[in-house]
């Protein structure tokens, strides 16, 4: 039985990734027998079926059967991740903040509890952009027992920030900013520009961010200046989106020909959430990498995601989650965005 080697195929939660899974062990070179795998509600089960004319035939029958089915459950996952762009007023209730957004963003955690920091990013894209939104805050947990140094928030974090901005954003140009009655600071480079909001009376700054194509109209004024770190009325943004949203209605086209060679813009990363370590995973100190082939959409959402090397007891489910809400700006041909497979790895390490 398959379960038993390979535990991720018990979950609901990873069924793309299963049915792929069997689909590639069953008609891929992996399976040198004839052997039969049936998917069902709990993972792939395998029987052995001797070598026969018709068992040859009926295997590819069933295989064909089975990737026009998966193709067809791949349309529809890639219809279910786009959204039209709507800008509209979202709120973080507990940190009494909102903002305009063309989406509902995914979030992203980063926390470092030894040194009291909570850190949540959020992520929307909307043509031809990526708009961020990252609150870094004094964290309301008390220090873990396992800290061995600990070190309390407070300015030290924010001058630590700036000069981390300062120093990896090379060629960075940083002119006086204000927004309102407010002091911000402000960094420009070729592909983004990123403000910071210090508001250190509340333990906390704010980061906006937009990265997007040199031709492409953003809607940096909107954005910025909705900020409201008040509170306000909104959305509740909650958990977020599970994937992230690309546009709706944009469809594939091909290059324009030219007799010039072509102009490419590679695909540009803007986000790669960690996956997060299971308490299974942890407890029972399985450590390794999980390698993913993911499909980056033209229209800035995340298709197929195929397992490559799988880890147990959650783990490359988690990798399949964190790589649904990577945020990036398609590769360009010509001025034309086009899908690409990329492979990514998700490490799972003990310290």
């Amino acid at each position: 039985m398959l379960n038993k080697k390979f535990p991720f195929l018990h979950s609901k939660k990873s069924e793309n990734a299963r049915e792929f899974f069997c689909a590639k062990f069953w008609c891929g070179e992996t399976n040198p027998r004839d052997d039969i795998i049936i998917f069902t509600e709990i993972g792939c089960r395998i029987f052995y079926q001797p070598r026969s004319w018709t068992s040859f035939m009926n295997r590819h029958i069933v295989c064909a059967i089975l990737f026009l089915t998966l193709a067809f459950s791949t349309e529809a996952q890639t219809e279910n991740s786009t959204a039209p762009v709507n800008w509209e007023r979202y709120k973080i209730s507990n940190r009494n903040i909102s903002i305009m957004l063309p989406k509902l963003p995914t979030v992203t955690e980063g926390s470092d509890a030894c040194n009291e920091v909570e850190k949540f990013s959020y992520y929307a894209y909307a043509e031809n952009a990526v708009y961020e939104f990252t609150v870094t805050a004094k964290s309301k947990e008390r220090f873990p027992v396992y800290c061995q140094a600990k070190r309390k928030f407070g300015d030290v974090n924010l001058v630590e920030r700036l000069a981390e901005l300062r120093s990896d954003k090379m060629g960075t140009e940083e002119p006086s900013a204000t927004k309102g009655e407010r002091q911000i600071y402000k960094f420009i480079n070729k592909d983004s520009t990123r403000w910071l909001f210090p508001d250190m009376a509340k333990s906390r700054w704010v980061e906006l961010a937009i990265t997007s194509r040199a031709d492409a109209k953003s809607e940096e004024e909107r954005f910025t200046s909705s900020l409201d770190l008040s509170g306000g009325d909104g959305k509740e943004i909650g958990s977020g989106s599970a994937t992230m949203l690309g546009d709706a209605e944009v469809k594939p086209q091909a290059p324009s020909e030219t007799k010039e060679a072509a102009t490419t813009e590679a695909l540009r990363i803007v986000a790669k959430p960690q996956a997060r370590y299971t308490d299974a995973g942890r407890t029972n100190t399985v450590q390794g990498s999980v390698r993913l082939k993911v499909t980056l959409l033209v229209n800035g959402s995340v298709g197929t995601i195929t397992p490559v090397t799988v880890l147990p007891h959650g783990l490359t489910e988690q990798a399949v989650f964190a790589a649904r809400r990577i945020a990036f700006l398609p590769k360009t041909v010509n001025g034309v965005p086009v899908t690409t497979v990329v492979t990514i790895e998700y490490s799972f390490s003990i310290y």
